[in-house]
């Protein structure tokens, strides 16, 4: 997709991924060893939201591609209280978030704007460098409210770091029938999951 697109992403019921099939099965189910446990660091990004990091810690810092792995929340806000991440700046990476609880509104320095809630997910290619805000909903700032969810770092190969900035969509595909009426058949509308990881195996 072009930098002028979106994609905020509605979650996806009763469809077949990756993640369930015989791959999932070989991946997920078989029989592993655990060799050792590391506690997900805390720590406070943008205006003051807490994440927990577990990928991108001190102990786990050798994953590439993944950079970067932050649970933000559950946290619930009062009415004045929430905070989110301001303007900054984003080079030679992806960025792949997705929304558990709450909303919240993405702007960057190319005219994107869109919303991102619960069950939808973002994946924004930094490429060249792009400066992007991601903020709870106006909402949310005046009401209070509940924000949780993870973003995901993903390293790009040395001869993408500095492609156009831009916005890929990662289809697992679905088609949604809604009913017909009596001037005509059901509409289709095409759906589409940014990403789905299986698991993270360290050995």
């Amino acid at each position: 997709m072009g930098a002028s697109s979106r994609s905020f992403l509605r979650p996806l019921t009763n469809v077949r991924t990756p993640c369930s099939g015989p791959l999932f099965a070989m991946c997920c189910f078989r029989s592993r060893t655990v060799r050792r446990l590391y506690k997900a660091i805390s720590q406070r990004e943008g205006a003051g939201f807490v994440v927990r990091r577990s990928i991108g810690s001190p102990h786990l810092n050798v994953l590439d591609p993944f950079l970067l792995l932050d649970h933000f929340g559950p946290t619930q806000y009062a009415p004045g209280e929430a905070v989110g991440a301001p303007d900054h700046p984003h080079r030679g990476f992806e960025t792949v978030t997705y929304m558990l609880e709450g909303t919240f509104h993405h702007k960057d320095n190319a005219g994107n704007e869109g919303w991102l809630g619960p069950g939808w997910a973002q994946w924004m290619t930094a490429g060249s460098g792009i400066i992007h805000s991601e903020m709870p909903s106006d909402e949310i700032l005046e009401k209070g409210g509940r924000l949780e969810g993870f973003q995901l770092w993903v390293n790009l190969p040395a001869k993408d770091k500095m492609i156009k900035p831009r916005y890929q969509v990662r289809c697992v595909a679905a088609t949604l029938q809604q009913p017909g009426t009596d001037e005509g058949p059901g509409r289709t509308n095409v759906a589409c999951l940014s990403i789905c990881v299986c698991c993270i195996t360290l050995v």
